[in-house]
């Protein structure tokens, strides 16, 4: 069997209808969904995380509030970063406690 490897435009999902795909992008995204479901599958899993985790090819990793990040991090560090500073200023300032403080969407 030969392997021959080439680029696939992916996620063209978001662009186009199904019919209109090419076997090859309905494909990456059959797999996309099976990867993404098999890693969903474990980490809902009865058993206990110590702390972040790789996945066996992962080299690095970025995590933001223990959520390992898989697209652009920006909105994610953002939103941390916005409750981090309210925290400290209702928690600190304005003396909420820090459970009236979890309870706030």
């Amino acid at each position: 069997m030969d392997v021959v490897y080439s680029h696939v435009n992916s996620h063209m999902d978001r662009f186009l209808l199904w019919h209109q795909l090419t076997l090859v992008q309905q494909l990456n995204c059959i797999y996309d969904n099976l990867a993404k479901t098999a890693v969903h599958r474990s980490l809902c899993m009865d058993r206990q995380h110590d702390g972040d985790y790789l996945l066996p090819r992962d080299n690095a990793a970025l995590f933001v509030d223990g959520i390992k990040q898989t697209s652009d991090p920006a909105r994610s560090i953002r939103y941390a970063t916005g409750k981090a500073e309210a925290k400290e200023f209702l928690v600190g300032d304005m003396k909420w406690t820090e459970e009236k403080f979890n309870e706030v969407a």
